[in-house]
This record gives structure tokens, C-alpha cells and sequence, in this order.
């Protein structure tokens, strides 16, 4: 695994929906939440989205709700990917695989 600095973690915290590049952000419920940017359905972005308080993401194109802790989705064939977060030093990390890639 490798670490991605994202922003300070007092900003996201702040800002309670951050994004950067392919990435967003969410301070709810008092933990960081982080998952890709785009929808895999209609490719809309996914920081206008609404979340339910079972931490459940709506795109906002259609009704597919997306679960912010498991990526997975109420439609079988569409899921988000969700990132593992890291706080050192009030510095907000995401976690990805040594083999992948992604824009921030």
C-alpha cells in the first residue's frame, strides 16, 4: 500500500465534503469517509451528492445509492471505490494499492 496526501485535515473537516482530482472527501459522523469522485454509471460528480444518515450516497443523476463504507451499491452491477484514510500530524492520507494509480 501507498500513502496520497489529500489536504490538512482540520480543512476537510471544516469544509465537511473535499475534493481533489479523482478523489472526495467527507467528514461525516465525526470519521473521514473517502471515495472516487464519479459516478461508474452516468460519470456525474459524486461531491453533489446527498448522504442519508445510514451513510448512504445518492448520485445525483439517479436514483443509485451508493454505501460510503463498502462502495457497494442498491444495483448490483455498480459499485465506488472507497479509500482507506490515514491522519499523521493533522496531514489527511488516502490508501491505495502499490499497483494503482489516481489524479489528485
Amino acid at each position: 500500500m501507498k500513502t496520497i496526501f489529500i489536504a490538512s485535515a482540520e480543512l476537510v473537516k471544516e469544509a465537511k465534503v473535499y475534493f481533489k482530482g479523482e478523489v472526495v472527501v467527507r467528514w461525516v459522523k465525526d470519521k473521514f469517509i473517502a471515495h472516487q469522485r464519479f459516478c461508474p454509471h452516468q460519470n456525474a460528480d459524486l461531491n453533489a451528492a446527498l448522504v442519508s444518515d445510514d451513510l448512504r450516497l445518492q448520485c445525483p443523476m439517479h436514483p443509485i445509492k451508493f454505501c460510503m463504507e463498502s462502495g457497494k451499491s442498491n444495483v448490483q452491477k455498480w459499485a465506488i471505490k472507497v479509500y482507506e484514510t490515514l491522519v499523521e500530524n493533522n496531514q489527511l492520507f488516502i490508501k491505495i494499492n502499490d499497483n494503482e494509480t489516481i489524479v489528485v
